[in-house]
């Protein structure tokens, strides 16, 4: 199955408790043998702990702001969704959810 999970940022430091889980589940649903994708922005991007997901793709656009909790990165709009059997949003309030439904 090829799986899309979209966050506003993918950053352990500042993004706490909701990229641990989604590390935790892209690790375990890659195991698994699905295909996951990981969709997010450049906003506080940690390299290094891209580098240590193995079997994990990315599709990493530019946040040209941040404001009021709203991380604008209009470049999603490229993300093909329909090539994905299933999405997994995990901020329901964000740029990237409206951009992508």
């Amino acid at each position: 199955m090829k799986i899309l999970q979209v966050f506003d940022f993918f950053s352990p430091l500042h993004g706490g408790g909701t990229v641990d889980v989604m590390t935790k589940l892209c690790n375990g649903l890659t195991q698994n043998g699905h295909k996951v994708t990981v969709c997010t922005s450049y906003f506080e991007l940690d390299r290094g702990f891209l580098d240590t997901l193995v079997g994990i793709n990315f599709e990493i656009d530019h946040n040209l702001f941040y404001l009021f909790g709203v991380y604008f990165t209009p470049g999603i709009r490229h993300v093909d969704v329909r090539k994905y059997d299933l999405i997994h949003f995990h901020c329901f309030r964000s740029f990237q959810h409206i951009m992508l439904s």
